[in-house]
């Protein structure tokens, strides 16, 4: 690619972005190349295909173009705005569908619901008298996604978690973007199968508590940490979007209750999911209150 930069240069261009989505690679990687020096926009390859994409590429640097940015300035932005739109295309008939370009707008726009809503529920968590005894030893965490999600800067939490601190509980923080990885890993996962799905609390694992949760009618199935794969284990954030596929295919649904036994280093789990956080904390609710 750096060389057919250098190539295409010698025509007369001194900027040019060649794209990388037809490599075949986990990750697709855009060249930009601009007076000589060479920088690579990469992100996670996004499975299926949408029509517009080049188009809508194009017109985007444009118009950040004609607001003033400088070109590597309206090529970053660019790069980032459209990270945002492949997963999520918009069906108008038969065949690919396209791209959907107010699908930032949309997500910000619902950006304050959003936090709002993790902090109601984050408040109902804390004033339950049981809840305390089921927070996860590494902490617990309360999130929820935009409605088109397609990283953790898109995932609401509660910044350093919810933790015990003797028979108290503490939110470290406030509620804000792009500070949770684990569970915010676990609810993207969840919503590239199933849409709907954009919220999830972990729990400590407790059998009584995976009894009640089932016990008031929720669903709930395993994925095994002893079954996953090298190449998993090896990738960074990678085994709850593993575990998400396995407990799916069982369940042929995103059930709402996944959990795991544990593995080496790592805490027996229960997660908790749902469509919105709010929902998410009326099951646990539920649960808690059919604890004997």
């Amino acid at each position: 690619m750096e060389k057919a930069a250098e190539k295409l240069s010698k025509l007369g261009m001194e900027s040019l972005v060649l794209k990388g989505g037809h490599l075949k690679s986990r990750m697709a990687s855009d060249l930009f190349y601009h007076k000589g020096k060479v920088e690579f926009y990469t992100k996670p390859r996004v499975k299926g295909a949408v029509h517009g994409s080049g188009c809508f590429f194009s017109a985007a640097i444009t118009g950040y173009l004609t607001h003033g940015l400088s070109i590597p300035q309206a090529v970053e932005k660019a790069e980032s705005i459209i990270q945002d739109v492949f997963g999520f295309g918009l069906g108008v008939g038969g065949g690919f569908k396209v791209v959907n370009p107010l699908i930032p707008l949309y997500n910000e726009a619902e950006k304050y619901n959003v936090v709002e809503e993790v902090k109601l529920a984050l408040n109902k968590l804390l004033e339950n008298k049981r809840f305390p005894q089921f927070v996860a030893d590494v902490g617990s965490q309360v999130v929820m996604a935009l409605p088109y999600p397609s990283t953790t800067q898109h995932v609401a939490a509660v910044e350093g978690r919810i933790k015990k601190i003797g028979e108290t509980l503490r939110a470290d923080g406030g509620v804000r973007f792009g500070v949770s990885s684990h569970i915010a890993r676990l609810v993207l996962a969840c919503n590239r199968l199933d849409p709907k799905v954009r919220a999830a609390i972990n729990l400590r694992y407790n059998k009584k508590l995976l009894q009640a949760l089932k016990k008031v009618g929720l669903t709930a199935s395993s994925f095994d940490r002893k079954l996953e794969p090298k190449r998993v284990k090896t990738m960074e954030g990678e085994t709850l979007g593993w575990g998400v596929e396995q407990v799916f295919k069982k369940a042929e649904k995103i059930p709402d209750v996944i959990y795991d036994l544990g593995g080496e280093g790592k805490e027996p789990m229960i997660r908790v999911t749902g469509r919105s956080i709010l929902e998410v904390t009326e099951k646990i609710h539920r649960a808690l209150e059919h604890l004997n």
